[in-house]
């Protein structure tokens, strides 16, 4: 790969990229959550992730290795670890399960959305690149994640 081409392709990233922040970028799950009826939980201040899943029971890490907790619902694991990502420490988790499913349908269905309209603008772009690469640059500088 050439250096302009290297250039070109971070012209487009940063371009998408500012785009989609200025458009008004859905934060989770502040942005997702409508219901006044939910606990508050301290969480660590640091990304989590799943890092094993053992007969319907997940394991919950932070980023550096260190044990959060054991949940048994992939929803509710997928929400700690959507909402982590803000590194906000005090997490508000909806009481009732069908809302949490609800929550993390909308911003599943909004992140393929966002992918989607990346995807076409790369497209557009009329550029020869690897689509796939600038997709995960742009999603990883717009820091959100998909399970």
């Amino acid at each position: 790969m050439s250096k302009s081409q290297t250039n070109t392709e971070f012209k487009l990233v940063k371009e998408i990229t500012d785009k989609i922040k200025s458009s008004g970028l859905k934060t989770f799950p502040d942005d997702f959550l409508n219901s006044t009826n939910y606990i508050e939980e301290i969480i660590p201040d640091k990304i989590l992730y799943i890092a094993s899943e053992l007969f319907g029971q997940y394991e919950i890490k932070t980023s550096n290795g260190e044990f959060f907790k054991m949940v048994d619902d992939i929803n509710l694991a997928k929400y700690y670890i959507y909402a982590s990502l803000k590194r906000n420490s005090i997490l508000k988790i909806p009481v009732e399960n069908s809302v949490l499913i609800k929550i993390i349908a909308e911003y599943e269905m909004y992140f393929d959305n966002l992918v989607k309209m990346i995807q076409e603008k790369i497209l557009n772009s009329g550029l020869n690149v690897n689509s796939m690469k600038l997709i995960n640059d742009i999603i990883h500088s717009l820091n959100l994640t998909r399970f």
